[in-house]
């Protein structure tokens, strides 16, 4: 089975589809040059495959191409950018300084 992440701009969402079916989504508020990624949710029929953490991945990287800093108010993002501080970069300021205090 192949997953993709694309942006849903009317949305305001990344989704993650699965055989074209919707898998899951991430929400985000832009403000500018700032994207806060509010909430993210796989449905429970494709847990268990890795989907949460391969949407997360795809809406840090469309953010970091697209020169976007991240606010990471999803529980789920933070635990991410915990496990792959490669990532840490695409953050804004004030977030990465909790995050890594918190570290």
């Amino acid at each position: 089975m192949s997953a993709s992440v694309t942006e849903n701009p009317e949305l305001n969402r990344y989704e993650i589809r699965e055989d074209d079916q919707l898998a899951g989504f991430l929400n985000y508020t832009e403000t500018g040059a700032t994207r806060d990624f509010s909430h993210t949710e796989v449905d429970e029929a494709f847990s268990g495959r890795g989907l949460a953490s391969k949407l997360v991945r795809g809406a840090l990287d469309d953010a970091r191409t697209k020169k976007f800093e991240v606010v990471p108010s999803c529980s789920l993002v933070r635990h991410f950018l915990g496990k792959n501080p490669e990532y840490m970069e695409v953050v804004d300021t004030q977030s990465r300084a909790r995050l890594e205090a918190s570290a």
